[in-house]
């Protein structure tokens, strides 16, 4: 895997695309925060480690525009 700072160019389950550019990320949670820090518009693609679903998220000036959530048990 080539990255750094949780982002990659290696494809991976956890996709984000701003501008046509796709990037991965090592985790859900760095996808939302890049384009959520960012206040990029794009998407986010990620899949269930559970049940192998597909899950896309669009942001819109890092905003996500979506009900769904990311839970993180500490």
């Amino acid at each position: 895997m080539i990255g750094i700072a949780g982002m990659t160019i290696t494809p991976g389950r956890h996709e984000i695309s701003v501008a046509g550019t796709k990037r991965w990320t090592w985790c859900a949670l760095d996808a939302i925060g890049i384009l959520g820090a960012l206040g990029a518009s794009g998407s986010v693609r990620s899949t269930d480690p559970h049940t192998g679903a597909s899950i896309e998220i669009e942001f819109v000036d890092g905003t996500p525009q979506t009900d769904k959530h990311l839970f993180i048990l500490a």
